[in-house]
């Protein structure tokens, strides 16, 4: 199935790539927000922000739209909208590079590149809690569910106090003649950045949460051997009312970053998470 039909200048989301059962999962919006956005620059997209206004719909013809940033002239918008004109996602893309995490923070991450021997015992030895309500809805959430069919499965698993870490070798299917494609590299980072947030304490057991906002910084395409052997490392940032506060970066085994990510959550009932509510 065609997820962008450019004739017809829509988007058309396959069931493949939920998160709750009935909705799109947020990371592979906001890839295909990215993908949208270099047709509108006409060139790679290095800087993108992502709102999530709704979940967004499986199956449906959402029509996206570009326009020059007003306030800012190396900006395009980027606006993706159901049919009767309700915004699904909104944001903009840039050419130009910008950080959307401390420097000092993708330091730490790319510092957990590669682990040490205390770290991979950690990381061999984690027994993963039962998946609690809402997050059984996720089993076959194209990037986390561990049901999910052709999905990613990342599942990443707590190396230190504050990091949680996974080496990733995309398969065939996520490369391109780049290497790997930009849809997943980008859906790489959403729901990873939030495993765990649970067992810190972040949320607790009547909360859950659905990704609200996604800024990134594309510094380097996975290619070659860098992109058959990845690592996804994440870190909490903080949490301000019914937002929580994630950074997160894809990395070669030496520390050096090729996408960061600060992703902003919404607290929400778990009925709403697990889209049933």
């Amino acid at each position: 199935m065609q997820t962008v039909d450019h004739s017809k200048g829509v988007v058309r989301v396959p069931t493949r790539f939920r998160g709750p059962p009935d909705s799109a999962n947020g990371g592979v919006a906001a890839g295909l927000y990215a993908c949208l956005g270099e047709v509108a620059l006409g060139q790679p997209v290095r800087r993108l922000n992502v709102r999530l206004h709704i979940p967004p719909p499986l199956l449906t013809d959402l029509p996206y739209s570009f326009e020059p940033d007003p306030l800012d002239p190396s900006r395009t918008t980027v606006t993706v909208a159901t049919q009767d004109g309700t915004t699904v996602l909104s944001g903009w893309v840039s050419p130009d590079p910008d950080p959307v995490i401390p420097a000092e923070v993708a330091e730490h991450l790319g510092a957990h590149a590669t682990l040490d021997a205390e770290q991979q015992h950690r990381f061999d030895s984690w027994v993963e809690p039962p998946r609690r309500q809402p997050s059984e809805a996720f089993n076959t959430c194209f990037v986390c569910g561990p049901e999910a069919e052709g999905g990613l499965r990342l599942r990443l698993r707590p190396v230190a106090d504050d990091i949680t870490w996974l080496d990733w070798r995309p398969e065939p299917d996520w490369m391109n003649r780049d290497g790997v494609a930009l849809l997943p590299a980008i859906a790489s980072l959403d729901c990873t950045a939030a495993q765990g947030l649970a067992e810190r304490g972040v949320v607790d057991g009547d909360e859950a949460f659905l990704l609200g906002t996604y800024d990134a910084e594309v510094l380097e395409r996975p290619v070659g051997a860098d992109a058959t052997d990845l690592r996804i490392v994440t870190t909490y940032a903080g949490r301000d009312g019914r937002k929580v506060f994630t950074h997160q970066g894809l990395f070669t085994p030496d520390g050096r970053p090729m996408i960061l990510g600060l992703a902003t959550w919404i607290i929400v009932p778990p009925e709403v998470a697990a889209g049933t509510g």
